[in-house]
């Protein structure tokens, strides 16, 4: 499913309880308006598929950056 980056951006602060506002700006000359990845050729040259939606994929990403994960690195 294609997802805006609008719309991503509205994920990323609800998942992460933020109160931060986003901020929407023109488009600069030469920026790409729209991009849809081709899945099909990931699973057919890489045997990938995603297993996890976008929302949990994005609270998981949050929690291993925040270091709640035990497979998190530490970065310092």
């Amino acid at each position: 499913r294609e997802t805006s980056v609008s719309e991503l951006a509205r994920q990323i602060v609800k998942t992460c309880g933020s109160r931060s506002r986003i901020h929407h700006a023109d488009a600069r000359p030469g920026e790409i308006r729209r991009s849809r990845a081709k899945v099909s050729k990931a699973k057919t040259l890489l045997g990938f598929s995603a297993k996890v939606k976008l929302e949990k994929g994005l609270a998981e990403t949050g929690k291993w950056f925040g270091g709640a994960s035990p497979k998190a690195p530490n970065l310092t």
